[in-house]
């Protein structure tokens, strides 16, 4: 079996799809790693012309799902066209807003995405900030970038 992920060729994880590439090939499947300048690359994931697609998505508000997992939704990679039970907790999801109701859903539509095969993790974003104690205002944004916009010295 042959696969193809395409992905950008600028992408900082290309190592991680190497030893997915390594760990595929141990249980017989050969896995192309593509990767395209960025006008190829949106090409192509427009046109749906690959097996694997990678993507990351960070956001502070679950309902992000959506996006990338909705058969309505222009960013679906998965390229289905048919609702399912997805698009229903989705859709539900957008229509909560008590805590532990949306934590309830968010928690059966990631499982749903798992089950489905919709999506394979392959990566926790991290990211680690350190300054010395004379700096002062640094923030994070809802996405947990930092936000050096309000930094000074300390006094």
């Amino acid at each position: 079996m042959t696969l193809r992920l395409v992905f950008a060729a600028t992408e900082t994880r290309s190592d991680v799809y190497e030893i997915v590439q390594q760990q595929l090939a141990r249980v017989g499947v050969d896995l192309q790693l593509v990767p395209l300048h960025t006008g190829a690359n949106l090409e192509a994931q427009n046109n749906g012309d690959y097996d694997f697609v990678c993507w990351a998505v960070t956001r502070p508000d679950p309902e992000v799902l959506n996006t990338v997992f909705s058969s309505a939704s222009a960013g679906n990679p998965t390229r289905r066209t048919e609702p399912g039970r997805i698009d229903e907790l989705l859709d539900q999801l957008g229509g909560v807003t008590e805590a532990s109701l949306r934590q309830r859903l968010t928690d059966e539509a990631a499982l749903e995405v798992i089950d489905q095969g919709y999506a394979i993790p392959l990566v926790e974003q991290s990211a680690v900030v350190g300054t010395s104690a004379s700096v002062d205002g640094i923030v994070l944004d809802a996405s947990s970038r930092p936000l050096f916009y309000g930094a000074r010295f300390a006094s």
